[in-house]
């Protein structure tokens, strides 16, 4: 065996840097600031209802998401225990959706931005912690609604 392909085989994640293409549609990075800046500049009220779940219409109790809305606009005036109060998984998404926002400013005015390859197993993993914080964030919240005692 190669010391290349040894090298290779274990390797979880590399990082290049992309050139960007300026002609490129901007249509995600246009929506993420939309949310970011919709979460800055919408007034905070922790009851109000912008926009009706049906899992909970149809199940009668709160989805994975539900006051994730309520949740990103508190987390824009940067009122994060009671962002986490309404949904716990919010802070994990916001987070996710300013680095990605970051990146693609980035790339918009630099003409460069980071691009992470993930092997295979990190994916895997990634998505299972992803899923296992979820459904805790999950269970927290109905905990919280006193679905569940």
């Amino acid at each position: 065996m190669k010391a290349s392909s040894y090298q290779n085989k274990f390797k979880i994640m590399t990082v290049h840097l992309e050139n960007v293409n300026q002609q490129k549609n901007h249509f995600t990075l246009i929506i993420f600031l939309f949310v970011i800046l919709a979460s800055l500049i919408l007034p905070v009220d922790p009851h109000i209802k912008l926009f009706p779940c049906l899992f909970k219409s149809v199940f009668h109790i709160p989805c994975p998401g539900c006051g994730m809305t309520r949740a990103f606009i508190l987390l824009g005036h940067f009122r994060f225990q009671e962002a986490l109060a309404i949904n716990i998984n919010s802070i994990f998404a916001y987070i996710i959706l300013l680095a990605i926002t970051i990146n693609e400013m980035a790339g918009l005015a630099i003409g460069r931005k980071i691009k992470p390859q993930l092997s295979g197993r990190l994916i895997v993993l990634i998505f299972a912690l992803s899923f296992c914080v979820m459904m805790a964030g999950w269970h927290c919240n109905l905990i919280n609604e006193g679905f569940i005692k």
